[in-house]
């Protein structure tokens, strides 16, 4: 189906202001571009999967040169921010949008349910940290990991969230301090001893400039929480179920450690977790301890290849001047 056909439609169906907001987001998401290896820095690729239509079309490459699974091409930075400002919980996380527009507060059953993730990370926390840590949960959502920290005496907290919603729904019930923005828009307080980033690298279009902005306003001896999938977690399941067109980075262990090197973070604690997920705490190294740069790992590419089982299909991108 042609755009203007849509376009059509889309005016047809729903009033013109929405009709107007919607066509603008689809003209963002379908412009796309390459990006280098977020690991790397390469610019050689090999296909690994294709699916879908228009902007939710997905190309996931690996880097030939490290073995980085990323998507390729992807949306920019902007296309993702209209993407969770606008989109993301109305139909991403229908069943929570609702509770989100009606402004009711957590029952305590709900923010304390051992299946919720926010159990899940404080229970991994909580020995990192302080009743005086400041602490700053990017792209917080809803705010459950804030609203479990504020119920156990730590008060020092801010959450950053692209969804205007969420942040009024926090500030509101539970007077947390939420920004309305992104990890790079964003304008913090000063330093943090914990930035915690759960379910948000994969989503940024640039993860290597994502890590290097969180370890700015991070202190000498702070922490970072991470979670992330694992990519080679599904070996039971379907291996192609994690790929999803908001995703631009499928770590597996190996090339998540060489992207922490490369921007200057080493592993304090790997958690025992779901098996598709990684959870992680990480710090800085010193910059009289840093490691040479990772620029190459070919056993990780290999071991990619045999895992998806991927014809060769070689796509190599040139680094446009």
């Amino acid at each position: 189906m042609r755009p203007e056909t849509i376009f059509k439609i889309i005016k047809s169906a729903v009033e013109p202001r929405t009709a107007l907001k919607i066509i603008k987001t689809v003209l963002v998401y379908s412009k796309r571009r390459y990006f280098p290896c977020s690991v790397c820095g390469g610019f050689a690729f090999e296909k690994i999967f294709e699916s879908g239509v228009f902007y939710t079309k997905k190309t996931v490459c690996v880097c030939k040169k490290c073995g980085t699974v990323c998507l390729n091409p992807r949306m920019d930075e902007r296309g993702y921010t209209d993407y969770y400002q606008n989109w993301y919980h109305r139909f991403s996380q229908r069943e929570s949008w609702d509770r989100l527009k009606s402004m009711d507060p957590y029952t305590n059953d709900e923010v304390r349910d051992p299946n919720c993730y926010a159990v899940k990370v404080f229970n991994n926390l909580k020995d990192y940290l302080s009743k005086d840590s400041k602490i700053i949960d990017i792209g917080c959502g809803a705010g459950e990991l804030l609203i479990l920290l504020k119920e156990n005496g730590l008060n020092n907290l801010t959450g950053v969230e692209p969804s205007k919603e969420c942040c009024d729904r926090l500030r509101s019930h539970y007077d947390i301090n939420c920004i309305d923005g992104t990890l790079l828009t964003a304008t913090y307080s000063g330093e943090y001893d914990c930035v915690i980033l759960h379910a948000v690298l994969e989503h940024l279009a640039d993860p290597r400039k994502a890590l290097e902005k969180a370890k700015s306003v991070l202190k000498p001896d702070g922490i970072i929480y991470l979670t992330v999938p694992d990519l080679f977690g599904y070996e039971y399941e379907d291996k192609f179920s994690l790929f999803w067109f908001a995703h631009t980075f499928y770590p597996s262990r190996k090339s998540l450690k060489m992207l922490l090197n490369n921007t200057g973070f080493k592993i304090e604690c790997y958690f025992q977790g779901d098996k598709c997920e990684q959870h992680l705490i990480v710090k800085k190294i010193p910059r009289n301890q840093q490691l040479p740069l990772v620029t190459e790992n070919l056993k990780e590419y290999k071991k990619v290849i045999e895992y998806f089982l991927i014809k060769k299909r070689s796509m190599v991108y040139r680094k446009r001047s």
